[in-house]
């Protein structure tokens, strides 16, 4: 491979402040978002490795790689235009699973009546709506990175030529 130019910079479009500026990765718009992505998975990630430590069985090790694919590589992910659709599909499907499996522990595990103190305090609800709350986070990311487009300009065009 040839560079050209010297040191990296200038005529070879390796100056990775500037891609980075240009590409978004941790863009002002976004930065909030990601970062909301990262706290809230690295809360979820420490909350079930108090309540379900791996040690005590395989069973626990899904919501633990959950959390760290939550806390560690979907902020990265979210912040490059390339992986932005990944992160985005990987974060429903980490959001689907948590809710499934909370929601069939909480049913498991259901003693006495079902009473609203008890739907609301005493299950996995709360802990279910704080895991639905990184589904807008990444939606706004994901609407960062490919804006929802408007009807497509060459439609008209080839409306009149049939």
């Amino acid at each position: 491979m040839v560079r050209r130019g010297g040191r990296g910079r200038g005529r070879t479009g390796w100056e990775p402040a500037r891609l980075w500026k240009e590409r978004g990765v941790f863009a002002r718009e976004i930065r909030a978002s990601v970062c909301a992505l990262f706290f809230i998975s690295a809360g979820g990630l420490l909350l079930h490795l108090r309540i379900h430590p791996p040690t005590e069985g395989f069973v626990n090790l899904l919501p633990a790689a959950f959390g760290v694919l939550g806390t560690l590589a979907l902020p990265v992910m979210f912040s490059f235009r390339r992986t932005v659709a990944w992160a985005y599909m990987l974060n429903l499907a980490a959001v689907v699973a948590g809710t499934v499996t909370m929601g069939w522990h909480a049913a498991r595990h259901l003693t006495g009546p079902v009473t609203w103190q008890a739907l609301l305090l005493e299950s996995t609800l709360p802990d279910i709506l704080v895991l639905w709350a990184k589904l807008p986070l990444a939606h706004q990311v994901l609407r960062h990175f490919r804006p929802a487009s408007g009807p497509d300009p060459r439609a008209a065009e080839r409306e009149m030529q049939s």
